[in-house]
C-alpha cells in the first residue's frame, strides 16, 4: 500500500501512472493532476484515492483502459475528466468542502458536464455522489447511467433533477435525502429507490420496468399541483403521507401491485393499475379509479368527485371498515367481499351507487340519485345491518337483499323491478 500525504502544493503526474499496490495520495489544498495515462496491475485491480482538499483532482489521459482500477475515491472542490475513466469498483465522488454544491450537466461547484459524466464507463459495480456530510446540493440534467447509481446528501442538503435521468443496464437508481425532482427517471428493469422527503418540483414520472419502485418518506407538491406517474410490472410502494403539505394534481400508478402506509391527497385523479393493498385513506378532487383487485389490509375511507372500482374489493381479514364518498359523482362497484367480507362498509354519493354481488358485516348505501343492484347483497351483522337510502329509484331486478342476522332497511321514493322474493329479512322490517 502507498500512502503519501503532502502538506504545501500539489501532486502532478507529468507520464503514464501504473498502481502496484492500493494507493492514498492526500494534499492540503493542493492540486492533483495525472498529465499521462493511469492504469492499474492487471490483477488484482487497485483502489486508488485522491483527496485534493479544496484543490481540484484532474485527469487529462485515460484511465483504468489498459487495467481498470478497483474502488476509487475522489475527494476534491473541483474535478475535470478528459478521457475515458475505466473500473470494476466502486466509484465515490465528493466535495471536500462542507455544503459545496455538486452539478451533473447542470450548476454545481463541482461541475461535470454531460460530456465529462459521459467518459466514465460502463463496468463500475456502483456510481456514487456524496454530499460528504454538508449541506450539498446534488443537481441533474439530462443524464445517462450505465451502472447502479446512489447520491447521498444530509438532511439539510438536496438532490435536485431537472430533466430526464435514463438509466440502462444494471443500473438502479437510489436517492437519499431531502429531493426536489421535475422530469423522469427510467430504468431498465432496475429498481429505483427514494429514500427521503420528495417535493415534485415539476411533474414527474418513474418507470422502472419489470422491477420495484420505493417512495419511503413523504411526497408533496412544490409551487403548485404536480402530477406524478410510476409505471412499473414490479411492485410499487409508497411509505408515507403523499400530497399532505400541497396536494399532488393527477396521481397515476400502473404496476404489478401496490401498496400504500398513508394518506394520499390529490386535487385531480387517482388512477391505480396493478394489485393493491389499501390500507390508508384517499381524497381525490376528480376520480378515483381502481383497474386491478384491491385487498383492504386497513380500516379506510375514500372520497372523490367519482369512485370506481372495476375488479374485485375483499378484506385480507375479517372486520376491515371501508368508507365511500364521492362529493358530485357516482360510486361503481364490481364484486365486494366476495373470498373475505368487508366489517363496516358505508356508502355516500352525491350520485348513484352502482352495486356488484356485495358481502360485508354492515352495509350502509345513501345515494342522491339510485341506487343499482347488480348482485346480491348481503350483511352478515346484527340489527339493522343493511340500510339503503335512495334518492331517486332502487333499481334491483333479479337481486336480493340478505341479512341473515339482523334486518334490512330501505327508504326510497320508487321501487323499480325489485325482487322480494326469499328474503329472510323482510319479515324483520
Amino acid at each position: 500500500r502507498l500512502t503519501v500525504y503532502i502538506t504545501s502544493g500539489g501532486i502532478d503526474f507529468n507520464s503514464s501512472v501504473t498502481l502496484d499496490n492500493p494507493t492514498t495520495l492526500t494534499t492540503s489544498g493542493g492540486d492533483i493532476s495525472f498529465a499521462g495515462t493511469l492504469n492499474s496491475t492487471s490483477a488484482p485491480a487497485k483502489n486508488l484515492t485522491l483527496n485534493a482538499g479544496t484543490g481540484a483532482i484532474t485527469f487529462s489521459q485515460a484511465v483504468g483502459a489498459v487495467s481498470a482500477l478497483a474502488d476509487v475515491l475522489l475527494e476534491a472542490d473541483a474535478l475535470t475528466i478528459s478521457a475515458a475513466l475505466n473500473g470494476t469498483g466502486d466509484l465515490t465522488i465528493r466535495p471536500h468542502t462542507a455544503g459545496r454544491s455538486i452539478g451533473i450537466n447542470a450548476t454545481g461547484d463541482l461541475n461535470l458536464s454531460a460530456t465529462e459524466w459521459g467518459f466514465i464507463q460502463n463496468g463500475w459495480n456502483s456510481l456514487n455522489l456524496d454530499g460528504n456530510s454538508g449541506a450539498s446540493t446534488i443537481s441533474f440534467g439530462n443524464l445517462s447511467v450505465a451502472d447502479p447509481l446512489h447520491v447521498t446528501t444530509t438532511a439539510s442538503g438536496l438532490i435536485n433533477l431537472l430533466g430526464t435521468l435514463s438509466a440502462s443496464g444494471n443500473a438502479s437508481i437510489s436517492f437519499n435525502g431531502p429531493m426536489a425532482l421535475s422530469g423522469a427517471i427510467n430504468t431498465t428493469n432496475q429498481n429505483i429507490t427514494l429514500n427521503g422527503p420528495l417535493a415534485l418540483s415539476g411533474n414527474l414520472s418513474l418507470s422502472s420496468g419489470s422491477a420495484n419502485t420505493s417512495l419511503l418518506n413523504t411526497v408533496a407538491s412544490q409551487g403548485s399541483n404536480r402530477n406524478h406517474t410510476i409505471t412499473s410490472t414490479g411492485n410499487t410502494n409508497l411509505g408515507a403521507v403523499v400530497g399532505g403539505t400541497l396536494a399532488l394534481g393527477n396521481l397515476s400508478l400502473s404496476s404489478g401491485t401496490i401498496s400504500t402506509a398513508s394518506a394520499i391527497t390529490t386535487t385531480g385523479n387517482q388512477t391505480y393499475t396493478g394489485t393493491f393493498d389499501l390500507s390508508s385513506d384517499l381524497t381525490a378532487g376528480g376520480t378515483l379509479t381502481f383497474n386491478s383487485p384491491v385487498t383492504l389490509s386497513g380500516n379506510s375511507a375514500l372520497t372523490a368527485a367519482d369512485i370506481v372500482f372495476g375488479a374485485a374489493l375483499n378484506a385480507d381479514v375479517l372486520g376491515r371498515d371501508l368508507t365511500l364518498t364521492t362529493t358530485s359523482g357516482n360510486i361503481n362497484l364490481a364484486t365486494v367481499g366476495n373470498s373475505t367480507r368487508l366489517g363496516n362498509f358505508s356508502l355516500s354519493s352525491a350520485g348513484n351507487i352502482n352495486f356488484g354481488v356485495t358481502t360485508a358485516a354492515t352495509i350502509s348505501a345513501v345515494a342522491g340519485g339510485d341506487i343499482t343492484l347488480g348482485g346480491n347483497l348481503t350483511a352478515h351483522g346484527s340489527g339493522p345491518s343493511l340500510l339503503l337510502r335512495v334518492g331517486d329509484d332502487l333499481l334491483a331486478a333479479s337481486s336480493s337483499l340478505n341479512a341473515p342476522s339482523g334486518r334490512w332497511l330501505v327508504y326510497a321514493p320508487t321501487f323499480t323491478g325489485m325482487n322480494l322474493a326469499g328474503l329472510s329479512a323482510f319479515s324483520k322490517l
